[in-house]
Formats: structure tokens, sequence, C-alpha cells
């Protein structure tokens, strides 16, 4: 919405308005005489002044705007308008984190996930990163008792997916590490106000189970939901799997039957699709505000000027064959 024009220097408004006031004049009082006065020599300009007035003030209009508009340029003036901005602008930073939600899958790859498991968890990943919407960051996290693959949140689809096809069951099995990269990624997201939620799979029980609360109190106070999904036998490994979901705001699924793997990553895709879409609307409607912004039109008048002294000359070509 425009709500003015904005004048850097006033005082060169008046000057340009004089002096277009004066050319006019000038133009219109003195021009025929003086074209008249050099009839003394072959003048083309005379056939001019023998044209109507009509004609001749309509030429010096042009004219007198022309110079009107280019000294009017150097009162710097400029066109006031307010604009509603939607969403974070992150060139206040200098992390480049683009407006859109980010899902971080975190796939145990211990010794026990050797065989069928690691395989099936392939083919569900695929269809996990195929099916989510494009408008979704996806990142890698890849454990056992160490982290053996990251990959931070990307529109890379295929880099994903291509990491996933190549992860391999080895080692012991340890939570911090994976949960403490994937809250380091998270956050960033969290911090730009935007949606992101965590995907955890694993079989087993971690050795180091007595000290991942801290850092589940960590995502849970920055909103950060773990969707989690145990496939192993231990009722124990579920019951931590499933008070790591509780306690964030996510989901957990304990799929007793490898076939029905795909089948919960293929839900998890779902909800995920709609619950980080629409939080991320949420998010860019809470983060809208309305902004003035300021459009210099200097080099308009310019522009306009030097095209109305252009039609000024063609004009006066038509009538006495000279341009000047």
């Amino acid at each position: 919405m425009i709500e003015g024009i904005e004048i850097q220097r006033p005082y060169i408004v008046y000057i340009a308005t004089a002096s277009a006031i004066l050319y006019l004049a000038l133009r219109v009082a003195w021009g025929r005489r003086a074209w008249r006065g050099l009839a003394w020599i072959e003048n083309p300009l005379a056939r001019w002044a023998q044209a109507g007035n009509k004609r001749r003030l309509g030429l010096a209009i042009l004219e007198a705007a022309s110079i009107w508009l280019i000294l009017l340029s150097l009162a710097s003036p400029a066109v006031k308008y307010k604009e509603v901005v939607e969403g974070v602008e992150s060139s206040e930073s200098m992390l480049e984190i683009p407006p859109r939600p980010g899902l971080i899958l975190v796939l145990d790859v211990s010794g026990s996930m050797s065989g069928w498991k690691i395989e099936k968890v392939k083919e569900s990943s695929k269809m996990l990163i195929e099916s989510l919407d494009k408008r979704i960051d996806i990142g890698l996290i890849a454990f056992n008792d160490r982290i053996m693959a990251g990959i931070p949140p990307t529109s890379d689809r295929l880099k994903v997916l291509n990491a996933t096809m190549r992860l391999e069951a080895n080692g012991g099995t340890m939570y911090t590490y994976p949960l403490q990269l994937a809250y380091s990624w998270a956050s960033i997201y969290r911090d730009y106000n935007l949606p992101v939620v965590t995907v955890f799979l694993s079989d087993g029980i971690p050795a180091d189970r007595e000290s991942i609360g801290p850092l589940i109190d960590k995502f849970r106070k920055s909103g950060i939901a773990i969707y989690t999904v145990y496939i192993g036998e231990d009722p124990r490994g579920y019951t931590l799997l499933k008070d790591m979901a509780e306690k964030t705001g996510g989901k957990a699924y304990y799929p007793k039957d490898a076939r029905r793997l795909v089948e919960v990553f293929n839900n998890i895709a779902m909800e995920t699709n709609t619950t980080l879409i629409k939080a991320l609307a949420e998010a860019r409607a809470q983060a809208s505000v309305e902004v003035t912004r300021v459009k210099p039109l200097a080099h308009y008048m310019i522009l306009s000027g030097v095209a109305l002294s252009l039609l000024a000359s063609l004009w006066r070509f038509r009538v006495s064959r000279l341009a000047f």
C-alpha cells in the first residue's frame, strides 16, 4: 500500500518548477521572433515559426516538462509503501537457513541390525525419503557406538538416499552421540521458528541409557518431536523409545513383524508431511510483519525527461527537418 512520496531535497522542487516555467515563458514569447530574425539565411525553422500557435505551444510544453523532470530527479524523490513480509529472513545471520521444515532420520546400524533388519530399514527409509513433501529438508544420522554417517538436513534427496543405501551393520549401541548431533541440527531450525522432527529407529538397549534423559529434555523444551520405531525383541527397548516419544510430543511405533516396517514409515511420512507443512504455515503467519519500503524514482524521472525531449525533437523534425 502506497503511503506517499518522499523528497530528500525539497528546495530543488521549487528550482525545477521555476526553471520549467521560465523556459516556457521565454520559449513562447521570444521563440517565434528569434526564428524570424534568422530569416536572412536559409532557416528551416522559419517554417516552424509560421506554424500555428497551438503547435508551438505544445512543443514548448514538452520541452519544459522534460527540463522539469530531469531537474526534479536531483531532489532524490522516492515512493514509500508498506509491504507484509512473511516467513524468516535468514540474511540477519551468518547461517544460511532456508525457510523450509526439516526431518532428521536417525538409524541404528549396530551389529544386531545385520541381515534382514538393515535391508528392511534401507527399503523403508527409501520409501520415507521419496514420500516426504519436496518442501521438507532431510538429514541422516547412522550410528552404533559412534556416528557412522551424518548428512545435515538438505534438499538433495539423492545424496541422502545414496548414503542410506550404503549403510552396513556392526558395532555396539549408544544413543548419546546421535541424539546430540540430531539436536544440534534441529535446534538451528527452531532458532528460526521453523518446524523440525526426528525419526529415531533402533532394535536394542543402549549402553548409555541412563545418561540420555537431559538430552530428551532439550528436545522437549525446544519443541522438537521424536518419532521412535523399535524393531527389537526386548520390551525394555520399546519402553525407552516410547518414553522418548511421549516426552517430546512424538509417537512410538513397535512393528513386531518386519513386513510392517514399510507401513510404519509410510504412516510417519504422511503424518510428518501434514504436521510440518501446517506448522510452517503457522510459523510464517506468526512471523509476518508490515514493513515500510522506499523505492527511488530519480532514474524513472531522468528516463521520462529524455523520452519527452526526444519526442519534442521528433515533432520539430517533422516540420522543420531539424531536430535541434
